[in-house]
Parts: structure tokens; sequence; C-alpha cells
């Protein structure tokens, strides 16, 4: 808590473990995370809203477990809108767990959310030797010896105290410490020392305190002014465990901030640092900032809330709130970055520096291996566009997951699409493009004229290698094997890919006329050919490429008929067919088609 302008010591006053009834609950256990289906980004475009979306669910107090809605929980809301099912606390009903639903369809407890299911008592004031005396206050005052009267007064709107034979004395602001000198000095200057005095307070006078923002009963308490801010918190019913902040509470006097707590002080540390409130003073409680839950292997599995006026949270923060047990060795965050959804392991040492963003799910484990995987959808179909599934999941449960009715998507095309495949394809590549260079460069021709030939074909060569070295690969798996379906297990970062059915035959590469054309049932590639504008000069009129949509390739000849949806790749011939270095060269002509959809043109002046 920060003092703001008063020049009063803070009181600390140790409470002990944040386990105790007026804290979380009657244990320190904390109630289980649970996970749910997984959302991912919206629409068939790629596009994204990152979605935050905060419900409520009724538990059995402050127990170790608590139910989760079984409906998606992210089904028809919209980013920062809160859907609130809250039911206010009786004597003879558990109050209801608050639960926050992360990015990841995770739901975890809002830490705090049950500080003020227990007591927080009004203080007896007077018990306090600063405590100012003020109007309203109930003063014993008893004369004996030679005068011998007594009773209790009150003191007085002008903090005046009337004492018979003796008339008013002022006491308004004196510390209950110094009550018996003040009131003895004043019976002194009248009677003689004959007559003893004894006063105390009997009982304070109260003030009003307004407690507003995001709790549960805002309105005007009363109490005493060294009431603890959680006294006039508790009175409220609390903070709102949606939509208040336990980080920003402040006193405001006069239209001025005078007070701020950080309550995650005394949740955390059993810190409760005092303040003297005034009549007329406003508790505010500011919305919630940036929440990131913490599961795994941590001692406080909860929704935590960013530190006082920061929008984010680091890996630090949330290592010193959920305090993760000695044997985690590593963190998994899961959230959304750039629109979609993504999840990445970190190290412990390197989570510290990691800048978290609200709704982020953080999974604690000693394992070095991501738990979950990231798949991306493409395709024109309803839906998340990047699902972020658990690892194992296979195609066919992803699938059952997307609405393929009402869409022109074909199921036989449906196709995967790896990235582990395409760094492998382009190693093979490489190496083939290595062996060309290598035999072309390092042969010693025998004659003059052999010698001229060599340094074209080296020339040639390398510009075919530098070309190719360009060509991406697609990395794609096709599940269909002679209309069988083969299922398989899912990696990281695959993409899902959803062909729509089309009645198009493309037809490129060394045609005259590039271009698509309507299927016939009967058309051989050659008639397709021949519907391009025929083959150009250097066209390899013998062999061709044929890419099937659901991601499959082969090579094919000129009577073969092609399927709805195919392209034909029309390959150029190279050089002399009876040297080996145009026999490789063409191999990886058709290699580099066949894996990626693209024709290197090749000079013809050899």
């Amino acid at each position: 808590m920060r003092i703001i302008g008063l020049a009063t010591a803070a009181l600390v006053i140790a409470t002990g473990s944040v386990a105790s009834a007026q804290s979380l609950g009657a244990s320190s256990s904390s109630p289980a995370a649970s996970t749910g289906a997984t959302a991912g980004a919206t629409g068939s475009t790629g596009s994204s809203t990152t979605r935050s979306i905060i419900s409520s669910a009724t538990g059995a107090g402050g127990s170790s477990g608590a139910p989760v809605p079984t409906s998606n929980p992210l089904a028809g809301a919209t980013a920062g809108t809160p859907t609130v099912s809250q039911a206010l606390q009786t004597s003879a009903t558990p109050p209801p767990i608050i639960m926050v639903t992360l990015t990841d369809a995770t739901q975890v407890a809002v830490y705090g959310e049950q500080l003020f299911t227990g007591s927080f008592a009004g203080t007896r004031p007077v018990d306090h030797p600063d405590y100012l005396i003020q109007p309203g206050d109930q003063i014993v005052i008893n004369l004996y010896g030679a005068v011998n009267n007594g009773g209790v007064t009150t003191v007085d709107a002008a903090g005046n105290l009337f004492i018979v034979g003796v008339g008013p004395v002022h006491i308004g602001g004196v510390p209950v410490a110094s009550l018996q000198a003040v009131v003895a000095s004043a019976v002194g200057r009248v009677f003689t020392g004959a007559v003893s005095v004894y006063a105390t307070v009997s009982s304070a006078g109260t003030i009003g305190v307004f407690v507003s923002g995001d709790v549960i009963r805002p309105g005007r308490y009363m109490g005493g002014t060294h009431d603890n801010v959680l006294y006039y918190l508790s009175q409220a019913g609390g903070i709102d465990g949606l939509r208040g902040s336990f980080r920003n509470v402040t006193v405001r006097r006069a239209g001025q901030i005078v007070a701020e707590f950080d309550l995650y002080d005394f949740m955390q540390n059993g810190v409760a640092s005092t303040f003297r409130f005034q009549d007329g003073d406003v508790v505010f409680v500011s919305p919630r900032g940036s929440l990131v839950g913490a599961t795994g292997g941590v001692r406080l599995s909860f929704a935590f809330e960013a530190p006082p006026h920061a929008k984010v949270m680091t890996g630090a923060d949330l290592l010193r709130l959920a305090r993760p047990d000695s044997t985690m060795t590593g963190a998994v965050v899961h959230g959304f970055r750039n629109g979609a959804p993504r999840a990445s392991f970190f190290t412990i040492q390197d989570f510290e520096r990691v800048v978290l963003a609200d709704g982020d799910h953080v999974d604690f484990s000693s394992s070095g291996v991501l738990q979950t995987v990231t798949i991306n959808i493409k395709g024109e179909v309803q839906g998340p566009s990047v699902y972020v599934l658990t690892r194992g999941t296979t195609l066919s449960q992803l699938l059952a997951k997307i609405p393929l009715e009402g869409t022109l998507v074909e199921p036989r095309w449906v196709h995967v699409q790896r990235p582990s495949l395409v760094t492998e394809q382009q190693k093979l590549i490489q190496q083939e493009l290595y062996n060309l260079q290598k035999q072309v460069l390092t042969s010693s021709p025998p004659t003059n004229s052999a010698a001229q030939l060599a340094t074209a074909q080296a020339t040639l060569v390398n510009q075919f290698v530098n070309q190719a070295q360009t060509i991406q690969p697609d990395g794609n798996i096709a599940v269909y094997t002679n209309g069988q379906f083969q299922d398989m297990r899912l990696e990281d970062q695959d993409t899902v890919v959803l062909p729509n059915r089309t009645d198009v035959v493309l037809v490129s590469g060394e045609v005259l006329s590039p271009g698509g054309l309507a299927h016939a049932d009967n058309m051989t590639i050659e008639g397709y050919v021949a519907r391009a504008g025929g083959f150009a000069a250097h066209a390899n009129k013998g062999r061709f490429v044929l890419r099937h949509q659901d991601g499959s390739a082969v090579v094919a000849k000129p009577h073969d008929r092609p399927l709805p949806g195919d392209e034909i790749m029309v390959l150029p011939t190279v050089g002399n067919e009876n040297l080996q270095v145009f026999i490789d060269l063409t191999q990886l002509l058709f290699q580099m088609a066949l894996s990626s959809a693209t024709v290197i043109s090749v000079s013809k002046n050899l």
C-alpha cells in the first residue's frame, strides 16, 4: 500500500498464511483448472480476434475443485464482453467460485476471489493510543475525592466535553493516550488537588465511508477511522471477482487519491497496511488489469492480475505469484499472437523474460516437450482457422471438429502440408544440386572442343542451380490411397488443406497458352495441351507431371486422362538426353515439379 501526501506512519499487522479463512478459503489448495475445446481464430481468411471470455461457475465454496460449464465458453461471445452469472452470498449457500476462461479455453479461478468469504470485523479504534477523539465519541468521566460525580458524556459537534462544575473542555483531536492528562488539567484549574479524575473513551463515534467501483454492493458504510480498507470492502460485499482489480484499490479524499492498496500484499505476504480514514472518504476499486492463468506444477493455480499500473505481466512476475515447484523446468505459454493462437515452450530461465498478454495460459511442467500442437486450416470453411490441440491428436479427430456440411469442400481431396517435410525435401534437392554441380565442374574434357562444350554445360547447370535453390517444396502429404482414408497424427504447425470441388483442369509449363480448361471425361493430357495452344518449342512431349488436388503427384503419359481439379505440368527438354549431366538435370526438373508445382525454364542452346 502506498500512502500519498500523509505524514502518518503505516502500521503493519502480521496476519499469517494466505490460506486463512479471511484470505483464500479453508485450505491453500486452489480450484483445479480445466481445459475445454480449444478455440482459434474465426473465419476462413485467417483473420482473428483475441478472445478473453469471462464466465462464472458455481462450485462448492473453497473446495479443491469446481465444475466447468459444458457448453462452449467462446460460443456467441465477443472480445472483452464478460458473461456474468453470480449468486448473492447468503449464510445458507456457499459463495460461487469465480472462473475465467483463458484464450485456449482453460478455466481457472481468479486469485483472491474467495478473499471476502471470511469476516473482516470492525476494529475498536479506542484501543489505538493514537486515535484522535472526534464528535460523537462517548467519554466516561469520574471525579472522586472532595467532589464525587461522573457519567458518560458525548463529545459535541465542536469537539467539547461538558463536565459539571468545570464547564466545556475541548478534547476534539486529542489522542486517546492524552485524554486523561487533558481532562485532569482542566479539572485541576477549578478544583483543588483533593479531586482526582478518571477519563476514558467508552465507545467511538462512527464515520461514513463510500465504497464504489467494481464491488458487489456500492454504497456508504459506517465504520471507524482506524478500520482497515478490507473492512470497508467487505461491508460492500467484496470486490467483483470478474471485473474488479485486487491490485489497484485507492482511497480518494476531496477528489484526490490519498492512498493506494495492492491486496496481493495481504494475500501473498500477510501484510495489511493501515490508514486513518475520515468521514466522506471514498474507497474505489478500479477495473481489473490483464489476467494470466497458471496451471501445472505450481503452488497457486489461479488467474493472476498484472502489477498495479502495468498493462502486461512478465514471466518473472508470474513466477513470484504462482510459485512453481522446484522440480519444474519449463513453461508452455498458450495465447494469441498476431491474431492467431500460439503455444511456445520456454525453460524457466528464459520464461522470466517473456512478456505475457491478457488471457495467456501458462502451464508449468518438468518436461521439455510441448504438450500441444498448433494446426492451421486452409480452406473456405466456417470456424477457427487455427487450432491448438493436445499432442497426439489425429487428422480424423480434427476433421470431426470442422463443419464441412454446406461447404464446397471435397473430403477426398483433404491433405496435410508439413513444415518438417518441406525441410527434408529441401535438403534432398540441395544435395542433388550439389552433386550435379560437382559432376560438371570436376570433369576433365580430353579435347579443346570438349572443353568448350563442358564450359557451356557448366554455365547452363549453374543457371539452373541458381533458380532451383529458390524453390520452396510444399510438403504435401496425401492421406487417401485408392480412395481409402489413411489417418495420421498431426505435428506442430501442420496445415490441413481443404480444397473445394472444381471441374477445372489446369495446364502449365511449356505450352503456348497456359490456363484452366473445363474437365471432359474422355479427354487425355494430349487433348488438354492441344486446347491450351499446343506444345512450346522445347516442351517434353513424352512425359508430364500430373498433380492431383489431394496433394499427390505422378509422372504421366500423353494418353493418361486427368481428373477434375488436376494440374498438367509440361516440362522442358534439356540438351542432349544421351549425356549423363542432362539425364540428371531432367530428373531434377521432374523432382521439383512433383514436390513444388514449379517448372524451371532451361536454355535449349545445347
